[in-house]
């Protein structure tokens, strides 16, 4: 995907499409512990082409409130939010709290 040009997102669950997601940022409104290890990807696309993010592995905690260590944890039934970004190179994608 290139800069300039209209870029069209979409975002993928263990390489499964997930539907209306199509835009640079992505909320995974109700994470179960069953998500835990799933990973994410973004995946861009326009006239010159497409790239797919590397993927994020999402790491879910029985615990309400995760220990402050565990950057990378969040607990059952909060939201998350996954964001990407797209130039002419790579897109890249990350998992961050909502």
């Amino acid at each position: 995907a290139a800069d300039g040009d209209s870029i069209n997102y979409g975002w993928l669950k263990d390489d499964s499409p997930l539907f209306g997601s199509d835009s640079s940022s992505y909320v995974f409104a109700d994470p179960q512990i069953s998500d835990s290890g799933s990973v994410f990807k973004c995946f861009a696309v326009n006239s010159s082409g497409a790239d797919t993010s590397t993927g994020a592995v999402l790491h879910i905690s029985s615990m309400v409130n995760p220990p402050a260590s565990s950057d990378d944890t969040y607990a059952i039934g909060n939201p998350v939010a996954l964001e990407a970004s797209a130039d002419d190179r790579e897109v890249r994608g990350l998992i961050s709290m909502k």
